[in-house]
């Protein structure tokens, strides 16, 4: 559910213009806490813009209506204000242990369980990218800004892989795909895929390749998949996204320095 800030800040940092979009956008920031009491027209007056404005802006961000927005904006503040990662560290590990010791632990512990991953679904995932002209990754939030940092790192290595941060480009993309595309589907926590349907039917419905690397099963979204990682994790506690912090960039890490070290070869000295 935070994507829909996560969509926000997006939209300010990418777009180019003061618009009225961007002081839409800007002003929903900033009035974060009394936006959910407000209605379209209190809203519109608050930015200086018309109701039909607001409705449309709701809809570049991927939201059929302002009322659905709202809904989605209010789950997501409750969503975070409920958050205690000390609390849930401290159930886990004990109220003896400094906060120093209780993250280090909480990290080593989760990328311990890395090492459990199935190293042919890797290599599988390696060829997959190597063997695809069009690939895209599909996700939201510091997943995908992980993505793009591995999109820099592929480009390094001459291939080019499609991370849009925008969820709005990442539809546009898919509307291109069709069997001879992949996509990369990384959601760590799932919520990417719940809350953004429309991404998992346009998948389907391109008929391409598809790798779902996620703490989920992919059998919730999808009929079948050519690739399932499962990530490992805490999944039922907020802490949970203290786990997939690290274990995300660790799984990207390792796809990259695999598909380097199986088509690229290091530099010997």
């Amino acid at each position: 559910m935070g994507d829909i800030l996560f969509r926000l800040i997006v939209f300010i940092s990418t777009n180019k213009n003061n618009d009225v979009d961007y002081n839409i956008a800007i002003n929903i920031l900033k009035n974060l806490n009394v936006v959910g009491k407000l209605t379209i027209n209190q809203l519109a007056d608050k930015c200086y813009t018309s109701p039909s404005a607001i409705s449309r802006f709701c809809r570049k961000l991927g939201y059929e209506s302002f009322g659905e927005f709202k809904e989605t904006l209010a789950a997501t503040i409750r969503s975070y204000r409920q958050r205690d990662f000390i609390h849930d560290l401290r159930a886990e590990f004990g109220e003896d242990a400094t906060l120093k010791e209780m993250l280090y632990n909480k990290i080593i512990s989760d990328l311990d369980s890395m090492n459990n991953m199935d190293e042919s679904l890797i290599n599988r995932i390696v060829d997959m990218i190597h063997d695809t002209e069009t690939v895209g990754i599909f996700g939201t939030h510091l997943s995908q800004a992980y993505a793009q940092d591995m999109e820099i790192n592929f480009l390094a290595k001459g291939k080019f892989i499609n991370a849009f941060l925008d969820i709005q480009k990442q539809m546009e993309l898919l509307d291109t795909f069709d069997k001879d595309c992949l996509a990369i589907i990384f959601s760590p926590s799932g919520k990417f895929i719940t809350g953004n349907r429309i991404i998992a039917e346009k998948i389907k419905s391109s008929k391409c390749k598809i790798i779902f690397i996620s703490q989920l099963d992919y059998r919730d979204f999808f009929d079948k998949v050519d690739v399932y990682l499962k990530l490992t994790g805490n999944t039922g506690m907020s802490v949970m996204n203290l786990s997939i912090r690290y274990a995300s960039l660790y799984v990207l890490d390792y796809i990259f320095l695999k598909y380097t070290e199986k088509y690229i070869g290091s530099r010997k000295s």
